[in-house]
C-alpha cells in the first residue's frame, strides 16, 4: 500500500509529538516523489516513517525513542495475561486474544495510552470486519511451518498465546516469530524480546527471528538473509498490525493472513470496513 496524501499528514503529526519545530521534517516529506494525487510514488507509510523517526532520534540523541513506553507496555501486558489459561482456549479465541494486543500502538492516527488499556472491555467489544478462519484452517491442514510477524512491544505476549494454542493443536508445526531489526516507534525488536524476562515464553514455542527490518512493517527485500529465507519458505504467515498490512497487502500471497485493528481512514478505505473493527483476512 503506497502512502497516500493523508499518510503524510499523519506522519507530520507524529513528528510533532517529539519536535517543536518540524519545518525540516515537513520539507523532507514534501520532497518525496509523489503521483498526481499526492500519494507516494514508491514507498509505503512504514518505509517513510523509518527515515522520519531516524531523523527524530538523531536530533534528540536517543537511539530508542520509545524505550520506557515499550517497557511499560510489556509489563502491563504480562500483568493482564498472567491469569489467562491458554489450555482452555480454542484457536478462534487465541486469534481474538492476539488481535487485542494490536490495540497497543503509539504510531497510528488513533491515540493510545497503556495505562487506560482495559483488556476485558476490549474483549467484550471485539468486532471483526473479516474473520476468514476457514481459509486459515485449510492452509494449516497441510502446513509444516508458520511465521507470526510481530508488531508492537507488549503485543508479543498476546501473540505468545496464539503461538501456544497453535503448537497445542498442531504439535508438528514449526513456528517462527519475527521481530523488528532495530528500534522504530514502539515496535518490538529482537533486543527487546531478549532483554525482558516477561517475554521468555515465546522461546518455548517458537524460533524467534531477528528480521533485520528497520521499518514498522515487514519488507522482504530489506530482511536479513536468514529471515528472508525463512519467510519465503513458510507455508503460512500471520502478519500482525497495520504496519505489516501496509507493507504487504495486495501482493496476492495466499500464505499471508493479516491480523490487526483498523486504526486510520486510509486502511479503512482499502479494506472497505470501519475504523475500530478487527481484521483476520487472507491476502488477495
Amino acid at each position: 500500500m503506497k502512502a497516500q496524501s493523508e499518510c503524510f499528514e499523519c506522519l507530520s503529526n507524529q513528528a510533532r509529538v517529539w519536535i517543536e519545530d518540524i519545518e525540516e521534517y515537513e520539507t523532507f516529506l514534501s520532497l518525496l516523489p509523489k503521483d498526481s494525487n499526492g500519494a507516494s510514488a514508491h514507498l509505503c507509510p512504514p518505509q517513510i516513517a523509518q527515515t522520519l523517526y531516524g531523523k527524530i532520534a538523531k536530533e534528540r540523541g536517543v537511539e530508542d525513542l520509545y524505550r520506557e513506553i515499550k517497557q511499560e507496555c510489556i509489563l502491563k501486558a504480562y500483568q493482564i495475561l498472567s491469569c489467562l489459561d491458554c489450555s482452555t482456549l480454542s484457536l478462534q479465541d487465541a486469534l481474538k486474544v492476539s488481535v487485542l494486543g494490536n490495540v497497543i500502538d503509539y504510531g497510528s492516527a488513533s491515540s493510545f495510552e497503556i495505562e487506560a488499556f482495559d483488556f476485558e472491555r476490549e474483549r467484550e467489544g471485539l468486532e471483526f470486519a473479516y474473520f476468514e478462519f476457514e481459509s486459515f484452517l485449510t492452509r494449516l491442514q497441510s502446513a509444516k511451518s508458520l511465521a507470526i510477524l510481530g508488531d508492537n512491544a507488549g503485543e508479543n505476549l498476546f501473540d505468545e498465546v496464539l503461538a501456544k494454542v497453535l503448537k497445542r493443536e498442531y504439535p508438528h508445526l514449526k513456528i517462527y516469530y519475527f521481530t523488528r531489526g532495530k528500534p522504530i516507534i514502539n515496535d518490538l525488536t529482537y533486543a527487546d524480546i531478549l532483554h525482558f524476562p516477561q517475554c521468555s515464553g515465546m522461546f518455548e514455542v517458537a524460533e524467534v527471528v531477528d528480521s533485520g527490518v528497520g521499518s514498522a512493517g515487514f519488507v522482504c527485500e530489506e530482511a536479513l538473509p536468514k529471515a528472508r529465507e525463512i519467510f519465503l519458505s513458510c507455508d503460512v504467515i500471520v502478519a500482525k498490525g497495520m504496519g505489516n498490512f501496509e507493507c504487504m497487502e495486495g501482493k496476492g500471497d495466499k500464505r499471508v493472513f493479516f491480523l490487526c485493528k483498523i486504526k486510520c481512514p486510509v486502511v479503512s478505505g482499502v479494506l472497505k470496513a470501519p475504523i475500530g473493527k478487527m481484521v483476520f483476512k487472507q491476502d488477495s
